[in-house]
């Protein structure tokens, strides 16, 4: 399993920030999802975390979200 865990972008002013801690229901500014290895591209292609093909990477405006860690965690 791989844990992804994002938060607000850190350039968001305090009230861009707390609104997307609301959307995303995100605790002490982060959110933590726990998924298969094989899902990780399509949920980060989801979140917008992944640049386009072209390269070319979101403009500020519309990158409101940012990946803090990605690590490999233990399945009981």
């Amino acid at each position: 399993m791989i844990e992804l865990k994002i938060g607000p972008h850190p350039t968001l002013d305090e009230a861009h920030r707390r609104a997307i801690e609301l959307d995303y229901a995100m605790i002490d500014g982060s959110a933590t999802s726990r998924l298969r290895k094989a899902l990780v591209p399509y949920m980060k292609k989801r979140l917008g975390l992944i640049a386009s093909i072209s390269g070319a990477e979101a403009p500020q405006s519309m990158q409101q979200i940012c990946l803090i860690s990605e690590r490999t965690v233990e399945t009981q």
